[in-house]
């Protein structure tokens, strides 16, 4: 996945604090900026160093769900259906 250099710095620094403790990150950006490819590196990077096993998408909606599950499933390769397998799921 190829990343802006500020989609790129904000998913370090969101591995970072994660890395250090933290429980938050917050990546505020206009819409279509960007942000939803940011976090599928997040969790993309995370699968790869084994911190994680399955992801949990809340959205506000159900066209903003299947974006992120769109992406995130591209990213990780794998599906995000919740079910058997998956590496996650995205809800509203």
């Amino acid at each position: 996945m190829l990343l802006r250099r500020w989609q790129h710095q904000s998913a370090t620094e969101a591995l970072n604090k994660y890395n250090s403790g933290e429980q938050h990150f917050l990546c505020l950006a206009t819409p279509g900026a960007g942000k939803t490819q940011m976090a599928a590196e997040v969790a993309r990077r995370l699968f790869a160093q084994n911190k994680i096993d399955f992801v949990f998408c809340f959205s506000p909606s159900v066209a903003t769900s299947k974006g992120m599950r769109d992406t995130l499933e591209g990213a990780l390769n794998a599906p995000l259906t919740g079910l058997l397998g998956a590496k996650g799921v995205c809800v509203t």
